[in-house]
């Protein structure tokens, strides 16, 4: 296991700043995430730590020194890219080997040490086909199996979940984290999937235009965002804006553009009367019914409903101009119909950026 420091990274292509002084650290053995919208920097960041980017200024620090300058092959990182990158002609084992050879390994000691990085992904038996006699969900495996094979301090991964589909994708969601608590390895991870990156990781770190947003673990990402774009990034949210009327200890209140007065807590330092605001809350946290309770109560109309499984997805509109998302396990009602609808300040976040 390793510790890595990312140290104020800056890239510029042209009069493009990809990455804007990017820091964050990863701790021995985390599995820490960077997440965000396509082109905010993710995965010319993972690049820049595996050193396939050089950068422009900045530090990597692998267990304090640092390598900016290594090339790649000095870094002892494994790399796993959305496309797998097999060699079709090798077979898979022969795949697995590759970085073993290049990286010199006794010849005698190769297929037993690619034998078990297959073993330890779980295809122990597929060693003898090539990568188009395997499904999608074993070459991404056996991706991985190449990457820990070398046994490098940091494996980098991007997006390698990507060209899965959605069920073969969450089976290897639970799969690659097993994986990667049991050889304990520290890893960096690329993904533009929020629940993805909320799901795998002990820290995340969000992106947007070359620069973090935001560093902390799932739950204090998703439930104490830093500003209105994590907010709104970050799972699904009704937003509304609006200028702020009263802020206070005790909380704040926004009035909106349709004249609806909501209570939140301000997230983003002072509010002063008159600030122009958005106030952000997730539909698990608003209640449909007379008996739900807290500081926001209206009363909406059903406009959408929409079954999702475990819960249904209802869209309620306040007035012509707003409208909210809620969640509701067994819905009583049909749409057109009017319902109570009520979510506590806390659960609301007033950003002023």
């Amino acid at each position: 296991m390793s510790r890595v420091s990312v140290r104020n990274i800056r890239k510029v292509y042209g009069g493009v700043t990809a990455l804007n002084n990017v820091g964050f650290e990863v701790g021995d053995g985390q599995f820490v995430s960077l997440l965000g919208p396509s082109g905010c920097g993710k995965t010319t960041t993972l690049r820049v730590i595996a050193g396939l980017v050089e950068p422009d200024s900045g530090r990597i620090e692998v267990d304090g020194r640092d390598i900016v300058n290594d090339p790649p092959e000095r870094r002892n990182m494994g790399v796993v890219f959305q496309s797998y990158a097999l060699f079709p002609h090798k077979t898979i084992l022969e795949n697995v080997a590759f970085g073993l050879k290049m990286r010199k390994t006794p010849a005698a000691d190769i297929p037993r040490l690619a034998q078990a990085a297959l073993e330890m992904v779980r295809l122990p038996s597929v060693g003898d086909r090539y990568p188009r006699q395997i499904s999608g969900g074993q070459q991404q495996r056996v991706a991985i199996a190449r990457a820990i094979a070398t046994r490098p301090s940091v494996l980098l991964l991007d997006e390698p979940l990507s060209n899965l589909d959605l069920k073969l994708r969450m089976q290897m969601r639970v799969e690659l984290k097993e994986l990667q608590r049991q050889v304990g390895i520290t890893t960096v991870f690329v993904t533009h999937d929020q629940e993805e990156g909320l799901m795998l990781s002990d820290r995340v770190v969000v992106m947007s235009e070359g620069r973090v947003a935001q560093v902390g673990t799932p739950d204090e990402i998703y439930e104490t965002p830093a500003s209105s774009f994590v907010a709104d990034f970050i799972g699904e949210a009704s937003v509304f804006e609006g200028q702020i009327t009263h802020s206070g200890p005790e909380g704040c209140v926004m009035r909106t553009a349709a004249g609806t007065l909501l209570h939140g807590v301000l997230r983003t330092g002072a509010g002063p009367g008159g600030a122009s605001a958005r106030l952000i809350v997730r539909p698990e946290k608003v209640r449909i019914g007379s008996a739900a309770q807290g500081e926001n109560r209206f009363q909406a109309t059903v406009e959408h409903l929409a079954y999702a499984g475990a819960s249904t997805r209802v869209v309620l509109r306040l007035n012509a101009q707003e409208r909210l998302i809620a969640n509701s396990v067994k819905p009583d009602f049909a749409i057109g119909d009017t319902v109570e609808i009520s979510w506590q300040a806390v659960a609301s976040s007033i950003f002023t950026d």
